[in-house]
């Protein structure tokens, strides 16, 4: 056997014991992702296995550099999806199960609230998603903006809304007359949106949604 040849012994062990113990870990770190809500446990998983990798490559004298390209770059792109499925289910842990009870929350606000006399709800619509959550309705009536305005000007601060701003509604670079009036109530905020010319495309006069995570201040 030539030397090249016995050289590229340990370097080929090593590699395959790289392999083995990272597959094994970065599968079990999924698992504990998936089935755990408790991401700090599927955290330190991933730190172990990144130092014991590190104690191999150091016990064994050798490099990334002498590994391989095609190792290493398996080893950072399973860093890196670690990372962000991580990330994600982190996310989803920890806003999915609050949006769902501030959509409970929206809804029971909304039903409290006196909407417009002779208005017309068009849809009713309620959802949520890892950090946003929209409760709301189209509306049709005869009333004016201003009416409309007045309207829940009065009634919203009944219920602990306080007036934040107005704003023209800009389509297609062009002033229509439709209007936003924002109300605030702690992190949730109240719209009132007006059609103005666009209520025949539509199909209503003013909406009335409140929401959660979908307008700053």
């Amino acid at each position: 056997m030539s030397s090249r040849g016995a050289a590229e012994q340990p370097i080929s062990a090593c590699s395959r014991r790289l392999i083995a113990c990272f597959s094994t870990s970065f599968l079990a770190s999924v698992i504990e992702c998936v089935r755990s809500v408790r991401l700090k446990r599927s955290v330190r998983s991933l730190l172990n296995m990144i130092l014991h990798l590190l104690r191999l490559i150091r016990r064994d004298g050798v490099s990334f550099h002498r590994i391989g390209f095609p190792l290493t770059r398996f080893i950072l792109f399973a860093f890196f999806a670690i990372g962000f499925m991580a990330c994600t289910t982190y996310d989803s842990i920890k806003n999915g199960s609050k949006a769902s009870r501030v959509q409970v929350e929206l809804e029971s606000e909304y039903r409290v609230i006196q909407q417009l006399p002779e208005a017309k709800s068009r849809h009713y619509h309620a959802s949520h998603k890892v950090q946003t959550a929209l409760v709301g309705s189209e509306y049709q009536t005869a009333s004016s903006y201003p009416d409309i305005r007045t309207y829940y000007d009065s009634e919203l601060p009944k219920h602990g809304w306080v007036f934040l701003r107005e704003e023209n509604v800009i389509y297609k670079w062009k002033d229509r007359g439709g209007k936003h009036a924002f109300y605030r109530k702690g992190e949730y905020t109240a719209d009132v949106q007006y059609a103005g010319e666009q209520e025949p495309e539509f199909g209503w006069t003013y909406a009335f949604s409140l929401s959660w995570g979908l307008w700053t201040e």
